[in-house]
């Protein structure tokens, strides 16, 4: 072995092919990789440039992620918020390893592999808007929030090249009026 080297070139070129030492047959089991966290810097400029200030636009956050080694299960997710409270917050998960049960009869029987995705998501932002009213317009902060799921099922049908995705996604979106709540208690308060 030489000065810097790493192999064994001797016992390299000496090996012998034909004397291969058996291994002990084991059935597979899943074996991921470690998860990883990334930092993410985000610049979110989702308002028009006169209505945000250059620090209200930073949005720090973090992104994980793991996949089995032959890619039948993957996690991944992030969160990242700003000075405002405004998030976005997701998370996917993936199954790629067949029908989930009588996997037999779907899997060796009627080659049938779907990839099943579930995915959560949330997202807030808040603005300011002005409400009109026939004497007067008010300006009140609005706080719109998305929260959203969806369920997919991916499969090939004919062949490798036609891929068809199933699934159904759930939406609700809300938006929260802030002081206008408040106001209209203050001027039901007022009447006789």
């Amino acid at each position: 072995m030489k000065a810097g080297s790493n192999y064994n070139w001797v016992k390299l070129k000496n090996f012998n092919d034909k004397e291969v030492t058996k291994y002990e047959k084991k059935p597979y089991s899943s074996k991921f990789t470690p998860l990883s966290i990334v930092p993410v810097l985000r610049f979110d400029t989702y308002k028009r440039a006169n209505q945000y200030s250059f620090f209200e636009a930073i949005k720090p956050g973090l992104y994980f992620f793991s996949n089995e080694a032959l890619n039948r299960f993957s996690i991944f997710g992030g969160a990242s918020i700003n000075s405002q409270s405004e998030r976005d917050l997701f998370l996917t998960f993936e199954y790629n390893n067949g029908f989930p049960f009588f996997k037999d009869f779907f899997t060796k029987q009627v080659k049938f592999q779907p990839k099943f995705t579930l995915g959560g998501y949330n997202v807030t932002r808040n603005s300011t808007v002005n409400i009109g009213f026939p004497t007067d317009t008010i300006a009140d902060d609005i706080t719109y929030d998305l929260l959203s799921f969806d369920f997919s099922m991916a499969f090939n049908i004919i062949n490798n090249n036609h891929l068809v995705d199933a699934g159904y996604i759930f939406s609700q979106y809300d938006y929260d009026l802030m002081h206008l709540q408040y106001r209209a208690a203050e001027f039901l308060s007022d009447l006789p």
